[in-house]
């Protein structure tokens, strides 16, 4: 790519981001004058600064916006509202290669069966919370994403599983399964 299809490509996601805002609207999402947003939209090069403030504003990364990355979120785990089929796909694809869960013997995909100890105990207290208030459901998610946060994901293994049934009471609450992480970290 040369310099000129660099920037369009740019110009083209700046667009895309804008949608239907006027250049007022989108000026004052991302502090700019509506002229020098004019001048962007125009074919004037975004500085350095600028492509920040698109970057925050939108919560995208600068990569997507420079054409250098498809991932147009900025995170490492897009947003939920920004979820695609394809970033389940490959959450999924990832668990079965990390042995968390495996179709059952007959290769019924509607049939999988989680082989993740952790997975299992957080897809179960998930569960429970699904038909509480919404504040609720989000003070739950919070408070496991926190617990949580610091642990990789395993590859889930005999050992682990030995580990696991061993450590685990039956009905555990998230302070066993951090004990039981705390123990393989």
């Amino acid at each position: 790519m040369n310099k000129n299809e660099d920037f369009d490509v740019t110009k083209e996601r700046i667009k895309e981001l804008k949608g239907d805002d006027s250049q007022e609207i989108f000026a004052k999402k991302i502090n700019m004058t509506q002229s020098n947003v004019s001048k962007l939209l125009g074919g004037t090069p975004p500085s350095a600064s600028t492509l920040i403030a698109i970057s925050r504003a939108y919560d995208v990364s600068v990569d997507w916006l420079l054409g250098l990355s498809d991932r147009k979120s900025k995170k490492n785990f897009p947003s939920l509202d920004n979820i695609t089929y394809a970033d389940a796909l490959a959450v999924f694809d990832r668990l079965i290669e990390m042995d968390s869960i495996f179709a059952n013997a007959n290769g019924d995909p509607s049939m999988f069966r989680m082989r993740d100890g952790v997975l299992n105990y957080l897809l179960t207290a998930r569960l429970t919370v699904e038909n509480v208030d919404i504040e609720t459901r989000k003070y739950w998610y919070k408070t496991m994403a926190e617990q949580f946060a610091e642990y990789k994901l395993l590859k889930w293994k005999t050992v682990c599983e030995e580990v696991f049934d061993e450590l685990v009471p039956n009905k555990p609450e998230a302070t066993d399964i951090v004990k039981f992480l705390n123990v393989l970290k």
